[in-house]
C-alpha cells in the first residue's frame, strides 16, 4: 500500500509513504524496510540529490507542516517552526540540491524558496516565489535547474439551483460565489460565507443591503440564523488553530467566542440554535478519529454554561429541528444518519445509507442529506423512517473549497456551489546564485 512515491537519485531505490509511515525499496520492490513512522500523515516525499535526507509533508492534528528525516530513518524534525502554522504543499529539491522550492498557504497559496544550507550559514530564511491571487502548488524543477513547473489554480464557484423540470443547475441568487446559506424565519434574508475566502456575510434575499460579519484571517463556515434574526452562529479558526463557535450580530458588530475547546483539541464545529433562540448545540471536528468519544455539547448562549447532552456520545454534525423536539446528527458506523430525542434522550439511526449535509423541513417532518458514494439527495420521514430518493447529483461538478455542501431554500430547492475555476500547468522562469 502507498499514497506517494519517488525514485531515489540514483533510480536505484523507491521510496514511498502510507498513512504514518515512509517506506523504502529496492526499485524491483524487493528488500521493503520501514525508514521512519510518525503521528500524523507523511505525504509528498521528496528526496534530495545527494541522497542524504528526504523532506515530506506531516498532516498532523490542526497543522500541515514541512519535516525532514535522514535517509537512515534518523534524526526527523520539523523544518521552518516559524511557518508551522501554514498549511503547506510539499516541495522538490533543485538538481544541485542548493534550493528548496515548496509551496506554502498564508493568505495565498504561493510558491516559496530556501537554500539548503540555511541552518548552516545563516542565509535568509524561505523566500516567496509567487503571489497570489492563483495558487501555485505542486512543483518540479527542470532538469537544468532554471526552470519551475507548477499546478496554479484560480478557485471560483457558483451559486447553482437545482431544477426539477428542467433535471438541470441553474445560477441561483446572480450565480453569487457563496456556499452554506441559511434563511432568517421571516424567510426575508440570508446569510452564507462567501466562497473560497470563507468569511460571513447577509444580505436581503434580493441580494441588496449586503454586509459583511466577519473578515480573514478568521475562516469561517456554517453561519446560521438565530430564531428572532438578531445574531448569527458560525464556527471557525485562524490558520492553523483548532476551530470554536462564534456569534456576531446580523446588524454587525464584534464577533463573540462562545467555546473553548470543549468537544476537544480536534475543535469546536457545526452549531445548530435551539428553537427558543436561548442555546446552541455543537459537536467535535470529523477529522478526529476518536469518534466514540465524542459527544454533543450544549451551550447556553447568555451564561456560557456548557453542558454534555446524555446518551449522545460518537454523534456529531448536529442539526436541531425546528419544532425543538429532535437533534438530528452523523455517527458511528461512521457518517451514519442518527435521530436524538431530546427529551427522552434516546437515540434511532434512521437510514443505513450514509450521510452529509443533513437539512430538516420546515415543517420539521423530513430530514434531507446527501449520500457522498452515491452522489444521491435523498430525504427520510422521521415518522416512519420511510427514505426518497429526490435527485441525482452526478451531474454536478462541486466547487473544490466548497467540501460537497448541499443546501436548502425555504421553498425546499436544492441548492449547491458549482466548480467554475481552472487549474493549469505554468513555468516559472528563475535565476540563482
Amino acid at each position: 500500500m502507498a499514497a506517494d512515491a519517488r525514485w531515489s537519485p540514483k533510480g536505484d531505490e523507491i521510496l514511498c509513504s502510507n498513512g504514518p509511515e515512509m517506506w523504502i525499496a529496492r526499485n524491483d520492490g524487493s528488500e521493503s524496510r520501514k525508514l521512519v513512522t510518525l503521528k500524523g500523515i507523511l505525504q509528498l516525499p521528496a528526496w534530495s540529490p545527494d541522497g542524504r535526507s528526504i523532506r515530506f509533508t506531516l498532516l498532523a492534528k490542526n497543522s500541515t507542516a514541512l519535516w525532514e528525516v535522514a535517509a537512515d530513518g534518523s534524526r526527523p524534525h520539523a523544518l521552518y517552526p516559524d511557518l508551522a502554522d501554514h498549511p503547506n504543499a510539499g516541495g522538490v529539491w533543485t538538481p544541485d540540491g542548493k534550493y528548496f522550492v515548496f509551496s506554502l498557504e498564508q493568505a495565498t497559496r504561493d510558491l516559496w524558496a530556501a537554500r539548503q544550507d540555511r541552518f548552516a550559514t545563516g542565509a535568509p530564511g524561505p523566500v516567496r516565489l509567487t503571489t497570489g491571487p492563483m495558487m501555485a502548488y505542486h512543483p518540479e524543477v527542470s532538469p537544468d535547474g532554471h526552470r519551475i513547473f507548477f499546478l496554479g489554480g484560480l478557485d471560483h464557484g457558483e451559486l447553482v439551483r437545482y431544477d426539477r423540470r428542467s433535471d438541470q443547475w441553474v445560477p441561483y441568487l446572480g450565480g453569487l460565489e457563496a456556499l452554506e446559506l441559511d434563511y432568517s424565519r421571516d424567510g426575508k434574508w440570508v446569510t452564507y460565507t462567501s466562497y473560497p475566502e470563507g468569511s460571513v456575510w447577509r444580505s436581503a434575499l434580493d441580494g441588496s443591503e449586503r454586509l459583511q460579519l466577519t473578515a480573514p484571517p478568521l475562516h469561517a463556515m456554517n453561519p446560521r440564523w438565530s430564531p428572532d434574526g438578531k445574531q448569527i452562529t458560525f464556527y471557525g479558526g485562524l490558520p492553523g488553530k483548532p476551530d470554536r463557535v462564534y456569534v456576531v450580530p446580523a446588524t454587525g458588530g464584534a464577533v463573540r467566542q462562545l467555546t473553548h475547546g470543549e468537544s476537544g483539541p480536534s475543535g469546536d464545529v457545526d452549531a445548530s440554535w435551539s428553537p427558543d433562540g436561548a442555546a446552541l448545540v455543537f459537536a467535535a471536528q470529523s477529522a478526529d478519529q476518536r469518534r466514540d468519544r465524542w459527544a454533543l455539547e450544549v451551550i447556553d448562549v447568555k451564561t456560557g454554561r456548557i453542558s454534555k447532552l446524555p446518551e449522545s456520545q460518537g454523534l456529531w454534525s448536529p442539526r436541531w429541528s425546528p419544532d425543538g423536539r429532535h437533534i438530528a446528527a452523523l455517527g458511528s458506523p461512521i457518517f451514519k444518519l442518527w435521530l436524538y430525542n431530546v427529551e427522552t434522550h434516546a437515540r434511532t439511526e434512521l437510514t443505513a445509507i450514509g450521510a452529509g449535509w443533513p437539512s430538516w423541513s420546515r415543517d420539521s417532518q423530513y430530514i434531507y442529506f446527501e449520500n457522498n458514494a452515491t452522489t444521491v439527495w435523498y430525504r427520510v420521514r422521521i415518522k416512519d423512517n420511510k427514505v426518497e430518493r429526490l435527485a441525482s447529483l452526478s451531474g454536478l461538478k462541486m466547487a473544490a473549497s466548497s467540501l460537497g455542501w448541499i443546501g436548502l431554500t425555504p421553498d425546499g430547492s436544492l441548492i449547491a456551489t458549482r466548480d467554475v475555476g481552472s487549474t493549469e500547468i505554468y513555468a516559472l522562469d528563475w535565476e540563482t546564485q
